[in-house]
């Protein structure tokens, strides 16, 4: 069994997958609008992160997630609709949300002011939907536990519009490897109404017990007003470890008989409290705009199901290669060898000479293939970017990606991230315009970055641009004849005038802001393109704004 150490390291590795579960659910919400099976997404990504935060104790994490659930759930349940500020106001959320896993995985301390902020910023724009005069309830959840005994005769209340399910699930050996409780499932089933639960012990052998096996089942009557999809959904990161079986019962079914009469330790049935009229909040700080995200199908790929993989560590990886280029470099030592011998050696031997060099091929060709790795999470990750960029400078502007499925080395993919911000912060402080500038140009209010990744002749070709003034190569001139870095009498062609952005300390902002001025971003763009032995990027205009 997996040490706490290891289950820990594996949930902050599934939390980020969850996290840009999340991000893309909600992005795509901007494009689809109220779509049930993308809301579902998210609300699980976020019960998921709670509930892994739960089991070790990271209670800053339960409380933000808690919340941020709640919000969802009412969007769930139609309370609210996924309005431009709303879905702005959980894109903030779920920005803050992936900062306190960072913080919890660096062992680093939770900024609870910062953390009640999000959370009053939530419930101000939740708020400000509910219409005046409505009761606002929020339910405290419940963590207390308190024994119920199940004996041989059990009764469920007659519940107008429930449904009666009867669900059987067994967990493989792997599941409990795997860090999973059946107690904690147990108790998201009895959290969903009224149940009534079975121990099945009847392969439990009476001889030559192995503790690594799993020998128990449970059965469980559920009267709910969810759907099978609901309930299927408590068992969604153990459905490859663990024999389910959902049935719905007929409404006129007496409900199945315990075996044998058992005592599970369930949540205590939550009460909530009575409705109180909400007390006016003052406005937080401003949230960014909502940003409408272009792109095919958005929420078919978020509700999309992931496909099967496994977690290898890099290190492993490596030393794959290198085993394997051993293995190249002593079987065409095999082969000059052979072809060196007195006697020629026989047809059959270079048949297979010529087998074990297409076979040597392969499998480099298919080890180097495991290091690639889609781009999509480093795309991703750049929405963020934008986001704040924009609300930091009082723009709108949205990133449209393309390409997101090219395949790129993952040593690769980490070395991207630092230029890509850069560039993409140097684009909304430069080029993207102010709304009033846009306005005046006949331009759209909110501008378009468009970062594309294709493969070209055996290259990777990333490109970014967007839709805002270009680039003002007299000014650039300019700037570069008052620092001195050309003399006034130089006669330089547009290219040798774009190279000048990527000069050290070069900047045309007036003054230093949070976001340029320094001269440094697009230096830092070139020193890491260069380092990755690439082609220097080449900025043309339109395409992308001044340093």
């Amino acid at each position: 069994m997996a040490a706490p150490s290891d289950l820990r390291d594996i949930f902050f590795i599934e939390a980020e997958e969850l996290l840009t579960a999340l991000e893309a659910g909600l992005r795509a919400l901007q494009i689809s609008g109220p779509e049930p099976e993308v809301i579902n997404a998210v609300f699980r990504a976020v019960h998921s992160i709670k509930g892994g935060a739960g089991a070790f104790g990271l209670t800053a994490l339960v409380t933000f997630a808690h919340r941020f659930e709640t919000v969802l759930d009412d969007l769930r349940g139609g309370k609210l609709l996924p309005e431009p500020d709303l879905v702005a106001a959980l894109l903030v959320a779920s920005d803050h949300l992936a900062d306190m896993v960072t913080a919890d995985r660096e062992g680093r301390s939770t900024d609870v002011v910062a953390m009640e902020r999000a959370i009053e910023a939530l419930d101000f724009v939740v708020e400000a939907m509910i219409p005046e005069g409505a009761a606002v309830v929020e339910v405290e959840e419940d963590f207390t536990f308190e024994p119920l005994a199940f004996d041989g005769g059990f009764a469920l209340p007659d519940l107008s519009g429930d449904r009666r399910w009867h669900i059987r699930f067994r967990p493989h050996a792997g599941a409990f490897a795997s860090g999973h409780e059946p107690g904690l499932l147990l108790r998201d089933l009895c959290a969903l109404g009224k149940a009534a639960v079975t121990l099945d012990t009847s392969i439990l052998p009476l001889a030559g017990f192995d503790p690594g096996q799993s020998y128990l089942g449970w059965s469980v009557t559920l009267e709910t007003a969810q759907t099978q999809v609901d309930i299927e959904a408590v068992f969604e990161f153990i459905q490859s470890d663990c024999s389910i079986e959902v049935m719905e019962l007929d409404a006129t079914a007496a409900a199945p008989l315990p075996t044998a009469p058992v005592s599970v330790a369930i949540p205590a049935t939550v009460v909530p409290p009575q409705p109180v009229p909400s007390a006016p909040k003052a406005a937080p700080a401003a949230l960014p705009p909502a940003a409408n995200t272009a792109g095919p199908s958005a929420a078919a790929t978020a509700a999309a199901a992931p496909r099967p993989t496994i977690r290898v560590d890099i290190d492993r990886v490596d030393r794959l290669v290198d085993l394997l280029g051993e293995l190249v470099i002593h079987q065409a030592m095999l082969t000059e060898a052979i072809e060196n011998l007195p006697d020629r050696a026989s047809a059959d031997v270079d048949r297979s000479l010529d087998h074990l060099r297409q076979l040597s091929r392969q499998i480099q060709e298919s080890v180097m293939a495991i290091r690639a790795q889609p781009v999509k999470p480093l795309f991703d990750r750049l929405h963020r970017i934008v986001r704040e960029a924009t609300t930091a400078v009082g723009k709108s502007a949205r990133l449209v990606t393309e390409g997101e499925t090219t395949e790129v080395d993952k040593t690769i993919i980490e070395r991207l991230a630092d230029p890509l911000t850069h560039m993409i912060r140097n684009s909304i402080d430069h080029g993207i315009e102010k709304i009033e500038a846009r306005r005046a140009a006949g331009k759209p209010e909110e501008g378009v970055i468009r970062l594309t990744a294709a493969h070209r002749s055996g290259r990777i070709i990333l490109t970014l641009q967007d839709d805002g003034a270009g680039i003002d190569r007299d000014r650039v001139r300019q700037v570069a004849i008052d620092k001195g870095l050309i003399p006034p009498t130089a006669d330089l062609s547009p290219q040798e005038i774009d190279a000048l952005l990527f000069m050290p300390g070069f900047s045309t902002a007036p003054q230093v802001s949070a976001l340029s001025g320094r001269g440094v971003g697009m230096d830092v763009v070139r020193s890491e393109i260069v380092g990755l032995g690439a082609a220097s990027p080449s900025p043309r205009s339109g395409e992308r704004g001044q340093p």
